[in-house]
């Protein structure tokens, strides 16, 4: 993965194409696995990954461009 500040970077590039609003970025769960079989592994959204970094499951992130506030 890359330094915080990469993905930082990724974020305020991405604020500019906002007037406004509230931006929801919602990363994966983990899968169940339905036989014993089959290995699901874990993937994170594409999304979220590119803008955060951050691949553990469950995890969820806002972008207030009104207050200029990120939450995760």
């Amino acid at each position: 993965m890359f330094k915080a500040k990469v993905y930082k970077k990724r974020r305020e590039e991405l604020k500019k194409n906002f007037d406004s609003g509230i931006l929801l970025f919602l990363g994966n769960e983990e899968s169940e696995m339905s036989v014993r079989d089959a290995i699901h592994k874990f993937r994170q959204n594409s999304n979220f990954l590119y803008y955060w970094g951050l691949k553990e499951a469950g995890l969820a992130a806002i972008i207030d461009i009104d207050n200029d506030k990120e939450m995760l």
